[in-house]
């Protein structure tokens, strides 16, 4: 797991967006101590991070980022379910 400066460091996105994300709903940390508020990431949230940098770079707002993300994780959803279904 990454502390919130070490993940900032590994994605080139800052502290303050990643806070900012996350009180959005836009992207949550893996984890946040309850005493200390510390956020936590996983390895596999540099991929997601990353997807959002690139969506905003092509010049999406962050409502329409929101959007295509649950979007994108409702079809994966369904593929799956489809998939198990079929078994």
């Amino acid at each position: 797991m990454y502390k919130i400066h070490d993940f900032s460091k590994e994605t080139g996105v800052s502290k303050d967006t990643l806070r900012y994300y996350d009180s959005i709903d836009l992207f949550k940390p893996s984890y946040v101590d309850i005493f200390s508020g510390y956020r936590y990431y996983e390895e596999n949230q540099i991929y997601e991070i990353k997807k959002i940098i690139q969506l905003k770079e092509i010049g999406l707002s962050i409502e329409k980022i929101k959007t295509y993300l649950q979007t994108g994780e409702n079809k994966q959803k369904k593929k799956k379910r489809e998939e198990f279904t079929k078994m």
